[in-house]
């Protein structure tokens, strides 16, 4: 069951550029397939199916107080003599859509360049360690609960950065030598937060396994909202760099 992964890529980009100003937009798709993810299969499918209902979820994004969901219980092992037997399988699937836009600006001593992706990731969930999980999925017996944001989604991301260059043509040349050669350097980059879920905790185990709501010993994501539904805080941060260089002799500066 297990294959290896397959990706398929493809891009369109548009450029056009004067003497002094580039402008670039583009497109980019990636289509993963067969990427590898964990399931327990010493497993019993489920008989039934185990009801909950949500309390105190006002206030918070995507919960409401008394809203209700059922999900199959799973209770015994296919064989006593073994607690998880973990499978590595290839059931996982991603896609990656985005545009990005890119301008340039050189005008004598100033460089400008500026650049915003936005981006969309969805995935099932798969595999992103060397160390294999003991059972990746929600649900052991199919992967419809884990579809969702990749946990690589960022949705929106801004970079730019400016290079100014001090250059004085005018005055006493002690003052143009102390003035001129200056550089100033600065980079900033701002970007969407890293997604992630509700967790639960708590619930029922199989032997050797771990709780989980379902008895699966699986992710533990609120199964109403899914995967990464929230968003942790923007992520931004400048550089700043002012330098200039000395001459000390003839060959070394």
């Amino acid at each position: 069951r297990f294959r290896l992964p397959s990706v398929q890529r493809a891009t369109l980009s548009l450029e056009h550029a004067t003497r002094a100003f580039e402008v670039h937009v583009g497109y980019a798709m990636a289509i993963a397939t067969q990427l590898s993810q964990t399931i327990d299969l010493n497993t019993t499918p489920s008989p039934t199916t185990r009801g909950f209902i949500v309390q105190g979820g006002d206030g918070h994004p995507g919960l409401y107080s008394g809203e209700t969901f059922a999900v199959p219980l799973y209770t015994t092992r296919r064989t006593t003599a073994f607690g998880p037997i973990t499978a590595l399988v290839s059931n996982a699937n991603a896609t990656y859509h985005s545009f990005n836009a890119e301008a340039r600006l050189h005008i004598r001593s100033v460089q400008l360049r500026g650049s915003y992706t936005f981006a969309r990731a969805i995935d099932y969930g798969p595999q992103l360690s060397a160390t294999p999980r003991e059972n990746g999925q929600f649900d052991p017996f199919t992967n419809a609960y884990d579809k969702g944001l990749s946990s690589l989604d960022i949705r929106h991301r801004f970079a730019g950065d400016l290079l100014l260059r001090s250059s004085l043509h005018h005055g006493p040349e002690s003052f143009r030598r102390t003035v001129s050669g200056w550089q100033l350097a600065t980079i900033a980059a701002v970007g969407s937060g890293a997604p992630y879920s509700y967790g639960i905790f708590g619930g029922t185990a199989l032997s050797g396994g771990r709780d989980s709501i379902n008895g699966s010993g699986g992710a533990t994501y609120l199964p109403t909202l899914g995967r990464n539904t929230l968003r942790l805080p923007v992520r931004s941060h400048v550089d700043l760099r002012a330098g200039r260089g000395f001459s000390f002799h003839e060959h070394i500066r």
